[in-house]
């Protein structure tokens, strides 16, 4: 049974690292969220901080930290909703008439749609999986799997985390070229720039929030 364990233990972090093969360059990411992604890679939530002076799990810790993480699943879930219906509003005729540029906002719109929803669609199932079997674990008081299985899935809520802000970002990107397909003439590009810089500046706000989180109060990003 040690060797089985261990072999668990070994494996986990495989299938985490391929998790975190599925999602875009993250150049984008970095510019948007430089400190919060930087503190990311050792802001990970561990088991241990679960467990009391008595070596037994605090189940109300336990309870609000999936809370938290659970968050992430309904904010992209949201997020995907919003990518589907911006989808269907906006004008996507493409020919040879219309010009290249406007074919390549076209696929460019379109590109965005499908990362923001893909990342969403990741972000939600694997946070929405790792709360159903950690709450499955402690209600049948297997404590100790909860605490292995919470310790080796830390890979897989990184990449989650990191496809959360994939989403978010690509969202952004995607609301602008769907205006700049929606307006014509010298009315859309005040729309785009006015609505550029209000998201640039909703981004600069959420990563200040989050570095300030992970870094003052030592709350874990995922």
């Amino acid at each position: 049974s040690t060797t089985l364990v261990a072999s668990n233990r070994l494996s986990a972090p495989s299938v985490s690292s391929l998790a975190l093969g599925i999602l875009p360059n993250e150049g984008v990411v970095r510019q948007c969220f430089p400190k919060v992604l930087s503190l990311a890679g050792g802001a990970a939530l561990e088991a241990s901080g679960f467990v009391k002076a008595s070596g037994k799990v605090d189940i109300g810790r336990v309870q609000m930290s999936l809370e938290g993480l659970q968050a992430y699943g309904t904010i992209a879930a949201l997020l995907m909703n919003a990518c589907l219906g911006l989808y269907a509003a906006t004008p996507k005729r493409s020919a040879k008439s219309m010009g290249v540029f406007h074919n390549l906002m076209v696929d460019a719109f379109i590109c965005f749609v499908v990362i923001a929803t893909l990342s969403g669609s990741y972000t939600t199932v694997v946070f929405s999986l790792l709360t159903l079997y950690c709450k499955r674990a402690l209600g049948r008081g297997y404590d100790d799997q909860f605490l292995e299985f919470f310790d080796a899935t830390g890979l897989l809520r990184r990449s989650a985390y990191r496809s959360f802000l994939f989403s978010l970002v690509s969202f952004e990107a995607a609301f602008l070229l769907s205006l700049v397909l929606t307006f014509e003439g010298p009315r859309r590009w005040r729309v785009v720039l006015l609505t550029a810089a209000m998201s640039a500046f909703s981004l600069w706000k959420l990563g200040s929030i989050q570095a300030l989180g992970s870094s003052i109060l030592n709350i874990p990003l995922y």
